[in-house]
């Protein structure tokens, strides 16, 4: 799952090369904006995104796969902000929308569900404590748990507390996660972030893996 995709030449050079190599791609694009690709070398029975219903559409992207279990993978990427009001207002309907879109999916569909994506916002227990967030920021993280989604490194890491993203100031932010519904979770055998693409400047972003087990 790839964010901050856009509707242009860059984008479109990563989906033919992940044509290429056997990969189907799915987006959601807007001219405006940026948005999300998710591509898959699984069969996809579905394409779920217009369920949702979130007031940014070319931000996520949802698709039912032909695995045993059917696993709905949902690609998001939240939008970042600053102190501008209209700004703060988008991000904030649009996490609304997200969570209240996740629950209008039905227990069902949340049973094995994959929450992939740029969050754009820690949670309350990141490691070291990060201020200058909202609640409702803060919150988008209890809200998936109260949907039983819980984030793969926390299931499998005894280590330290995981970054993918680091700001002009030094600090380090948690803003990319894989959240596991709770019949996922026992299948988990791997979760790791790669910093390599940002290193080597290919991204701003570590990337996020997680391996699970299927029948």
């Amino acid at each position: 799952m790839l964010t901050e995709t856009s509707a242009g030449p860059g984008t479109e050079l990563l989906r033919e090369g992940l044509r290429q190599r056997g990969f189907q791609t799915y987006s959601t694009t807007d001219v405006r904006d940026r948005g999300v690709l998710v591509a898959s070398r699984v069969a996809v029975r579905d394409v779920l995104t217009d369920r949702l219903r979130v007031t940014l559409p070319w931000r996520v992207c949802a698709l039912a796969l032909d695995t045993t279990p059917a696993i709905i993978v949902l690609g998001v990427y939240v939008p970042s902000r600053d102190r501008s009001a209209a700004k703060i207002a988008r991000k904030q309907a649009f996490i609304a929308s997200l969570v209240q879109g996740l629950g209008a999916l039905g227990e069902p569909a949340r049973r094995n569900l994959l929450v992939v994506g740029d969050y754009n916002a820690v949670a309350r227990r990141h490691d070291p404590a990060l201020p200058g967030f909202f609640s409702w920021e803060y919150a988008l993280h209890d809200q998936l748990e109260d949907l039983g989604l819980r984030p793969a490194h926390e299931l499998l890491s005894a280590g330290a507390h995981p970054r993918s993203w680091i700001g002009r100031t030094g600090n380090r932010y948690l803003y990319d996660y894989v959240h596991l519904s709770p019949e996922l979770q026992p299948r988990l055998d791997r979760c790791a972030y790669l910093h390599d693409p940002r290193t080597t400047g290919l991204s701003d972003h570590a990337a996020v893996t997680a391996r699970l087990r299927l029948d």
